[in-house]
Formats: C-alpha cells, sequence, structure tokens
C-alpha cells in the first residue's frame, strides 16, 4: 500500500477558495470616496465655525446699538427757581431742562394745576381767579406743547411775579400745584416718561412727534 497523499479533487480546491475565512471582506474604496469625506468633514468644521462666529458677533453688535443710545441719551427734567427780578418783586420761573447728552423730541405735554388739566394760554384767568390775594400777574408764559429741546438747553414755560407783601409760604401753597406730565425721546425713537419724584422710566406708550 502506498503512503502518498491522495491528491485534492477539483470540488474541494473550489470550496476552499470560496471559504469566508480566506476571503477579503474589505469594501475596497477608490479617490473619489476620500475626496468626499474630506469634503464632508470639512463642510461639517465650516458650519461649527460659522454657528460660532456668529454668536460671538451678535454681542458685539448689542454692545454697538447701547453705545449709540447712550451718546444720544436726553434726559428732561423739570425746574422751579424763586428769585428776585428786582426790589421788591419776587419771581418764580417753571421750565423743562435737556440734561442729557442728545436731543429731547418732547411730546405728550400737559400741564396740571391741582390735578385738573390746565392750558397754558389760559393760566393768566386761572391765576386771576385762583390767586386773588397773591399781588402777582403772570410775566411769562409759553404754550410749548412738542418740539425738540437740544442737549443742555431749555424751554421756560412760566414765569409769574409776586409782590414781597404776599407771604411766601402762601405763594409757595399756590405754585406747588402745578403739575406737568409729558414724554420725550432720543433720535433712535426710544422713549421716556417724566417721573416728578425719580428716575424718568422707559415707556411703551410714548412715541416722538409726529410734525418732526
Amino acid at each position: 500500500m502506498s503512503n502518498k497523499p491522495e491528491k485534492a479533487s477539483s470540488e474541494q480546491v473550489e470550496i476552499n477558495t470560496l471559504d469566508p475565512e480566506t476571503t477579503d471582506s474589505k469594501i475596497p474604496l477608490d479617490r473619489s470616496d476620500y475626496i468626499a469625506i474630506i469634503a464632508l468633514i470639512v463642510s461639517l468644521v465650516g458650519t461649527v465655525v460659522a454657528v460660532r462666529e456668529t454668536s460671538f458677533l451678535q454681542q458685539p453688535k448689542e454692545m454697538l446699538a447701547d453705545q449709540q443710545s447712550a451718546g444720544v441719551l436726553p434726559y428732561v427734567d423739570v425746574s422751579v427757581e424763586y428769585g428776585y427780578l428786582h426790589d421788591p418783586t419776587l419771581t418764580y420761573t417753571l421750565q423743562v431742562d435737556n440734561q442729557g447728552v442728545g436731543p429731547a423730541m418732547v411730546t405728550d405735554f400737559q400741564f396740571y394745576y391741582d390735578q385738573r388739566p390746565l392750558r397754558i394760554d389760559t393760566f393768566a384767568q386761572l391765576f386771576n381767579s385762583e390767586g386773588t390775594d397773591l399781588s402777582g400777574s403772570v410775566y411769562t408764559t409759553n404754550d410749548f406743547k412738542e418740539g425738540i429741546i437740544p442737549a443742555g438747553e431749555g424751554e421756560i414755560l412760566l414765569r409769574l411775579q409776586f409782590d414781597l407783601s404776599t407771604s411766601f409760604d402762601r405763594i409757595k401753597s399756590f405754585t406747588e400745584k402745578l403739575k406737568l406730565d409729558f414724554c420725550y425721546c432720543n433720535v433712535y425713537q426710544e422713549c421716556w416718561r417724566y417721573a416728578p419724584d425719580g428716575w424718568n422710566p422707559r415707556a411703551a406708550d410714548c412715541e416722538p412727534p409726529a410734525s418732526i
């Protein structure tokens, strides 16, 4: 008996060549596939960078808007002054002053006397009826309803003259009943309402004068 190994049949050889353990299972990639993958990565990186830049640039824009608004910020206040025009006359002056750094567009201007609406051009009639014991007169009235007050300037609304024979307490009790209410806006149409007892608050119900 011969000890030589028998030759493998052609059927066995064909089976062995299809064995999964001996077959390469990797998907072949050509040059175009690599280019597509690189392009996808670059696109993703670009999107992330664009989002971060947009978020970063938004903050300076908001800061710039705040700086621009602050650079033209008006602040309108009411001032009252008692003084001597000449002896023996005491004067009372009521005026609005723009103490801000930008022009103030004043609107919705309203006078009140003892909480009643008052037209300033009729104040002389009120003075003659309410202040019969004041020994004085209306020296100046300004029918100011709306307009622009430049920064650092003011508008005299009312000036009264009293004889010194009148008690100052009586004069003060009369003038303290005079009140004002108004709005004012900056050039960016941001508006505030005058508050006699504190800082003027922002007001959404105010609008710049239509004629300006």
